[in-house]
């Protein structure tokens, strides 16, 4: 609940952040193609006066509501992750040192978490908006067993006492994201082309769990911190029939990650550390992102949406990557932050204009 108090409390704080900047979008606006020149389907074309009463119309769930106007949407979004890590990661010392558990026994599934939109759209059919998703929490738990023969590879497991010779070890891998933006939609050409601010987190646990029966319970723990910020470039194109419409829209970003990872290893029950050390740095990453998204009218002021979701983002810290099993003064005193995700999944939700 911790993690998920102070997750709301950083969204908002940025959201807060973010709407002034949209104060100084407003005045920066292009035109929206006329529709009598086939760039778009007439807002009027689903519900046409000469064949049916007004106000009747007005109560078909094809009917369109009139601009500006505000508008809201709320989605699930069920984001699977990949997970390439796959090295060595617990050894069998009666085996020739043969790897028992690797990173390829840690595999994420689908994480579900919430999209919100909100936006103003004039008359011209220019859109400023803020967007947020994330709460997307991924873990994977990997065990292994043994009677005094499980070690971590190097000369770190040699160093120690709970993490060689070891009767079991458990392996977990935890990742959550959060994403804010502020963006400005400008219809032009037939198209709508996107200017936008970004910020994207990526957050990271790994911790390696070794029992003995000697000397019992202590941790090797990691945790990585990206913070992407940046501007981003989009476009998007709208196809209408009656009630139903699709809406693709493609972004890249060129985002600065300020990222840090903290090592910390303890040994003899976790009463003595062999390792404490943070280390921060920095990279331009980017992100670039794909939604394949629809809507189907249930009233004039209601949709229901629906798409599929791709996100990648390159130059990330990952956890896994900041394994060091050296025994120096030097270990650990570095980031690999040179690391790609992939995300892709579905949404469904509700898009609310009043």
């Amino acid at each position: 609940m911790d993690s998920l108090a102070r997750s709301i409390v950083f969204v908002l704080g940025l959201i807060m952040k973010m709407t002034f900047g949209l104060v100084a979008w407003i005045a920066c606006l292009l035109l929206l193609p006329d529709a009598s020149r086939g760039d778009f389907p007439s807002l009027s074309a689903a519900c046409d006066t000469t064949r049916c009463d007004t106000s009747l119309c007005d109560e078909l769930p094809c009917a369109k509501s009139s601009l500006p106007r505000w508008w809201l949407s709320a989605d699930a979004l069920f984001l699977h992750r990949t997970q390439n890590y796959n090295q060595p990661i617990v050894l069998d010392e009666n085996n020739g040192l043969a790897p028992v558990l690797t990173g390829d026994n840690l595999r994420f599934g689908t994480a579900a978490g919430p999209r919100f939109a909100t936006g103003w759209t004039w008359s011209s059919g220019r859109t400023a908006e803020l967007v947020y998703f994330g709460l997307n929490d991924w873990s994977s738990t990997a065990r292994v067993t043994g009677n005094n023969n499980l070690s971590i590879p190097g000369d770190l497991g040699l160093a120690t006492f709970d993490f060689f010779a070891a009767d079991a070890m458990e392996v977990r891998y935890g990742s959550r994201i959060q994403n804010v933006e502020a963006n400005l939609w400008n219809p032009s050409a037939g198209w709508d082309w996107l200017v936008g601010f970004r910020h994207f987190s990526v957050i990271e646990d790994f911790k390696i769990s070794s029992f003995d029966t000697d000397t019992y319970l202590s941790d090797y723990q990691i945790q990585t911190n990206n913070q992407l910020y940046g501007g981003q470039l989009g476009l998007r194109r709208r196809w209408s029939w009656d009630c139903f419409s699709f809406a693709p829209e493609a972004k890249f970003g060129l985002l600065g990650n300020a990222n840090n990872q903290h090592t910390l290893v303890r040994d003899l029950e976790n009463s003595k550390t062999l390792r404490d050390v943070q280390v921060s740095s920095s990279i331009l990453s980017s992100l670039s992102e794909l939604r394949l998204v629809g809507d189907a009218n249930v009233t004039k002021d209601l949709q229901l949406s629906f798409g599929y979701n791709l996100l990648w983002v390159t130059g990330v810290a990952q956890a896994p990557y900041q394994l060091d099993y050296t025994y120096t003064d030097n270990s650990s005193r570095f980031v690999d932050d040179n690391r790609s995700i992939f995300y892709h999944g579905a949404n469904v939700g509700l898009h609310w204009s009043f």
